[in-house]
């Protein structure tokens, strides 16, 4: 199954008490990156949200983001930053010394500053871990569907380019095996041009029409190519890591295609392996948000 980095799942969970509002993001990424925007009081589970993660996501950049309303309760608690409100008193005074004025910002001014007063909850850890657990593991549900619904979009796209490139495979071996014999012409009128009318042993002259027939012979590339392409269709299935493994397998289809290019003389050959160059390219761009 083809799974996409890309998705989100929100979820709101809590009680009487308070309300709990969990959002979880994620985008591509090499390996799992975790990041997260926690309320003060709640960054002790993060750990929490760490494990739960990985459980669910192998790779991707995932981005948690919480918030908490406390719905009005007396069980919420202010606290005041002691901190953070002596930076912002230097900062005031080191402005008003800077610029000649006399700082008359009130107590109460510096109160509404961002984050100065938080407020935390009087509930038991217990509690809002179980809260903030419950709330992320449907968050995380969430997004995982939306990872699938989104793999399902690529993989329809895949299968199509991925057909599309076969079929041009296939007209450049027709074009190989039609061209094959003027090539071998081609290549016995050169060395006969080199031997400019002496004598040569006829066998001597065949054997080296077939070393420099065999530079431009493109048989064993395209034989690598179609293997290629089959075991790409089998990632189509995959369990885990089809990206990576997709992404591979289209360095070595550039490769034989490259070399295809560099081999043959035949014009419409040429155009074709330019062609699939670009479809290949386009696999790859979407392939890099495969799981």
């Amino acid at each position: 199954m083809i799974i996409s980095m890309t998705g989100y799942g929100k979820s709101v969970v809590g009680n009487e008490e308070l309300s709990i509002t969990v959002e979880v993001r994620s985008v591509n990424s090499r390996f799992l990156d975790y990041s997260s925007r926690l309320p003060g009081f709640m960054t002790q589970f993060d750990h929490v949200a760490n494990r739960l993660i990985k459980n669910k996501c192998e790779r991707g950049r995932v981005t948690l983001t919480v918030s908490v309303d406390f719905n009005g309760s007396p069980t919420s608690i202010p606290k005041l930053n002691v901190e953070l409100l002596e930076k912002y008193r230097e900062l005031v005074t080191h402005a008003a010394e800077r610029t000649g004025s006399k700082p008359e910002i009130p107590l109460e001014t510096y109160l509404t500053f961002p984050e100065v007063v938080n407020l935390e909850s009087g509930l038991s850890d217990e509690t809002l871990e179980a809260l903030f657990s419950e709330g992320l593991d449907k968050a995380l549900s969430e997004l995982c569907e939306m990872r699938k619904t989104e793999g399902d979009f690529l993989a329809d796209d895949l299968f199509h380019r991925i057909e599309h490139v076969t079929e041009r495979v296939d007209e450049v071996l027709e074009l190989a095996r039609l061209h094959q014999p003027k090539s071998v012409e081609k290549l016995k009128d050169r060395v006969t041009e080199l031997i400019d009318g002496n004598e040569v042993d006829e066998s001597r002259l065949y054997t080296e029409i077939s070393i420099m027939s065999g530079k431009i012979d493109i048989t064993e590339e395209l034989t690598r190519l179609k293997s290629h392409i089959e075991l790409f269709r089998s990632y189509f299935d995959c369990d885990s890591y089809a990206g990576k493994k997709m992404n591979f397998l289209l360095q070595e289809m550039g490769r034989e295609v490259n070399t295809i290019g560099s081999k043959t003389d035949v014009l419409e050959i040429l155009h074709i392996a330019v062609d699939i160059k670009n479809e290949l390219e386009k696999i790859r761009e979407q392939v890099q948000n495969i799981l």
